[in-house]
Order: C-alpha cells, then sequence, then structure tokens
C-alpha cells in the first residue's frame, strides 16, 4: 500500500511545483556539486519548494497527500538542498551555477530572484562598484543562464523527477 500511496502521490502532485529533476552521478565532483549547492541556495529553490509543497498539502482534501506534503515544514533547509542538488547535475555546468550564484548574490541580482518568486521588491542599496559588476556578469551570460534555468524548472519531466525524489523522502519521514 506505501508503494501505490507514493506512486499517487507522484501523479498526483508532480505538475504542482517548478522544480528540476535528478540524475545522480557518483563522478561528480566535490567542487562542483558545491557550485550547485550554492546556486540552489541563491535561487531560494529550498523556500520555493516548501512554499509549494505547503500550499498543495492546505489545498488536498486527501488526508494521506496532506500529511506527507505536511512534513516539508519540519525539513530543514539543508536537507531540501541536499534533494534539489543532484537536479542540476545534467541540467547546467559547473561555470554557469558560479556565474549566476555570483550575479544573484549581488545587490541586483537578490531583487532579480525576489522578482522571479513573485514577492514584494526590498529596498536594496546599489553601489556603482555593485552595478558595474551586475553589467559585467549579465555580459557574461548570467541573465542568459537564469533564463535557462527557470525554463529548466517548468519542465514537465524535470517537476516529475523532482516530486518523485521529493514524495519518497518526505513518506520516509516520521509524521
Amino acid at each position: 500500500m506505501r508503494g501505490l500511496t507514493k506512486a499517487f502521490l507522484i501523479v498526483l502532485l508532480g505538475p504542482l511545483l517548478l522544480c528540476n529533476g535528478f540524475a545522480e552521478d557518483a563522478s561528480t565532483s566535490k567542487s562542483e556539486d558545491s557550485q550547485l549547492r550554492r546556486l540552489v541556495v541563491d535561487m531560494q529553490l529550498a523556500q520555493v519548494l516548501r512554499d509549494g509543497l505547503q500550499d498543495s498539502a492546505r489545498r488536498t482534501t486527501n488526508p494521506q497527500v496532506r500529511n506527507v506534503l505536511g512534513r516539508i515544514e519540519k525539513t530543514p533547509d539543508e536537507a531540501i538542498v541536499d534533494l534539489l542538488v543532484p537536479v542540476y547535475r545534467d541540467q547546467v555546468s559547473s561555470e554557469d551555477a558560479r556565474l549566476l550564484s555570483e550575479f544573484l548574490e549581488l545587490p541586483l541580482g537578490r531583487a532579480e530572484v525576489r522578482e522571479w518568486r513573485g514577492l514584494k521588491p526590498e529596498k536594496f542599496s546599489y553601489t556603482q562598484e555593485d552595478v558595474e559588476k551586475s553589467k559585467q556578469l549579465a555580459d557574461a551570460g548570467a541573465i542568459v543562464v537564469m533564463k535557462k534555468m527557470v525554463t529548466i524548472m517548468r519542465s514537465p519531466e524535470i517537476q516529475r523527477e523532482t516530486m518523485r525524489v521529493v514524495v519518497d523522502y518526505l513518506s520516509r519521514q516520521a509524521p
């Protein structure tokens, strides 16, 4: 029955989230993973996943689904990042992850993430150096990489695989 519940959750909830797919590769270096972890954190993907699952849990009428999805609330960001990092191994290069992270760590990049997430803008102070560095990174391709990431996250295949991994993880957690 437990396998059936997981399958039901995956089929039912797969399209609800904007996240990435998973493909593990044992040969991936720690350096590449560190760039991918940095990107997942900078894009606030743990919060995006948590918000989507909490919203889905509130809307569902199925108590089993609500129970499993509700566990995301107690899941630390670090655990969510651990689940999401493998998504990017086959989706974005380490260099692209580094480039986009550098941009997202600047005030203009943080503002871009807030806008992408649909959050109210915060007031950031921008120095001329911030503006110049943002322009350099944008010219180097950071904006193109960000658009690529959004496209990847919207891919139905990627969303299904993300849900499979996340639901598997949550169903193994104590209620």
